[in-house]
């Protein structure tokens, strides 16, 4: 017979079907197969009800209410670091800024992913441009904690006027976190002109720590 790569119903009959068992007859010696579908089990639900005593199901009560009980707690958990996570994504303007200052920058400053970057001293900088530099400037945020490990911080500085192509900038910490809190891995500070959309990138990916 010619090899065709398929199943083909030549020379085969089936002489009787249950969902359990196909018996077919062949006058061939090729294999074959067949398929069939189980019948579902029907659910006797006046049993069920009339055995669903809370006695007689303590087991399966008690896991049903565990698992409620649990999923409830997840979900409280889950909602508050939700708001958490809102608020590590705000942005914070420098306590020092000046109500009479309109011009503004974004300062977005990138914590370092090592083990004990997270610095909890008092932070501070000056950005200098072209055309003059700012005063010694305070980042911190009296709402929430900031320069945590691998974290991203956004604050808005304003200054009287624009400050030119920005230069350098020179930032530093007081050293005043407790054990190892005290030092900051820094990857690097981002310094967004709001006015002209110009970014400027201040790379450090260095430790600033005394004892490193």
């Amino acid at each position: 017979m010619k090899k065709t790569d398929s199943w083909e119903n030549i020379g085969m009959t089936v002489v009787s079907a249950t969902h359990n068992l196909t018996r077919c007859m062949s006058t061939h010696l090729t294999a074959f197969g067949s398929g069939f579908f189980p019948a579902p089990n029907s659910i006797d639900f006046e049993y069920v009800f009339a055995h669903a005593g809370f006695t007689d199901n303590l087991t399966l009560y008690m896991t049903l209410i565990w698992t409620v009980v649990c999923f409830l707690l997840l979900l409280i958990w889950a909602r508050w670091k939700d708001g958490k996570d809102i608020e590590r994504l705000g942005v914070t303007p420098l306590p020092d800024n000046r109500a009479e200052d309109h011009y503004l920058y974004e300062i977005v400053i990138y914590t370092g992913a090592q083990n004990e970057a997270e610095c909890k001293s008092n932070v501070q900088m000056i950005v200098s441009g072209e055309f003059e530099e700012t005063d010694i400037r305070s980042l911190a945020d009296p709402k929430r904690e900031v320069f945590c490990r691998n974290g991203i911080d956004t604050f808005v500085m304003s200054t009287s006027r624009p400050l030119g192509e920005l230069l350098y900038l020179r930032i530093w910490h007081d050293n005043s976190g407790e054990g190892v809190f005290a030092g900051w891995n820094l990857a690097f500070v981002s310094v967004r002109d709001i006015q002209t959309e110009k970014k400027t990138i201040f790379i450090a990916n260095r430790w600033l720590a005394i004892d490193r």
